[in-house]
């Protein structure tokens, strides 16, 4: 396997092998050209940071990096499922783990699905440990009313957070987006919301205001406003506050996934 560095030439290589190598997944997954472009823009996606293996002409794995201040991200390893068991994903992920040291970067994180042994195997080999359980979730809401309209992010927002939201429901992460993402609330609670796609990133109501119905109200806005389910991907699990919530919405847990992260210095 002859191992490089991604560039913005090997895209279309990368969709076909990305599609490829997700399509047998815990949670089948493939995206259009505009779909992988959006989620890379938004994750902080770094080609340079990125490696890609190839046998011949023909990409058979390949992990993806992202970057923000001194620290890096991994969006997604993947391998053809040809070419799985010869020990690729841990050649790029050690060729990962390698230029970002040099590139200056403190830590590396990333997210794997916990039914997935193999892959949670291999991370805790490469001195990766756990730091949270995560979980996703899916809310339908029948007969949504729109109860909040489109506002501006509160200066308190940060400040309501129970726990830190993952990587990809950061507010660089929203601020890096392609797709157009709306604020609801006021001054009590706020929620994001891409009505694309019913991406929910981020929800916070000021701890003095909770259990009053603001958070229904809110969730109820978003999907009034998507006119679909709504995707609450990678909540920390540990915060049993708005697992609470979800319960009561009759939310449906998609799939739990293990928040990991190396040290690279």
């Amino acid at each position: 396997m002859n191992i490089q560095p991604l560039t913005p030439a090997h895209f279309d290589a990368l969709l076909d092998c990305f599609n490829a190598a997700f399509a047998d997944y815990y949670v089948p997954l493939h995206l259009n050209a505009d779909q992988l472009r959006s989620m890379l823009a938004r994750r902080g996606y770094v080609p340079e940071l990125s490696f890609a293996g190839f046998d011949d002409a023909r990409m058979i794995a390949f992990v993806l990096n992202c970057a923000d201040g001194e620290v890096a991200y991994n969006t997604g390893t993947g391998t053809l499922p040809e070419a799985r068991g010869a020990g690729a994903a841990k050649a790029l992920m050690e060729t990962s783990i390698e230029h970002l040291r040099v590139s200056g970067l403190r830590e590396y994180r990333l997210e794997v699905i916990d039914a997935n042994r193999p892959a949670i195997g291999l991370y805790e080999r490469l001195g990766f440990t756990l730091q949270r359980p995560l979980d996703c979730w899916s809310v339908t809401i029948d007969s949504p009313a729109p109860r909040f309209e489109r506002g501006t992010e509160p200066e308190r927002f940060a400040s309501w957070w129970s726990v830190e939201p993952s990587w990809q429901n950061s507010s660089a992460s929203i601020r890096r987006a392609r797709e157009e993402h709306v604020i609801l609330g006021d001054q009590r609670g706020c929620l994001v919301v891409f009505p694309s796609s019913g991406d929910v990133p981020q929800l916070a109501v000021d701890p003095d205001e909770r259990r009053r119905g603001l958070g229904r109200a809110l969730v109820e806005s978003a999907a009034a406003l998507a006119g679909r389910p709504l995707r609450f991907i990678n909540v920390d699990a540990r915060d049993l506050g708005i697992r609470a919530f979800f319960d009561s919405l009759g939310a449906t847990k998609i799939v739990s996934q293990i928040e990991m992260s190396l040290p690279l210095v």
